[in-house]
């Protein structure tokens, strides 16, 4: 298992229960095709970014091929 850091941002703590939560409704919402595609393509952006550490920004630049 990866270590997940715990980020701490105006003494709010996300713990790992929290991320794994998100994580996995995020992951629930990108496989559900009755969901609208803003959420699943919202929820798969999330995915990926927790996945590679990528910024959204960069993944808008991303390139097919």
């Amino acid at each position: 298992m990866n270590s997940i850091k715990i980020i701490i941002h105006e003494e709010k703590v996300f713990t790992e229960k929290f991320f794994d939560d998100m994580l996995s409704t995020a992951i629930k919402v990108m496989e559900d095709i009755e969901e609208p595609s803003f959420y699943r393509g919202l929820s798969a952006m999330l995915v990926i970014e927790t996945q590679t550490g990528l910024r959204t920004g960069e993944l808008f630049a991303l390139e097919k091929g």
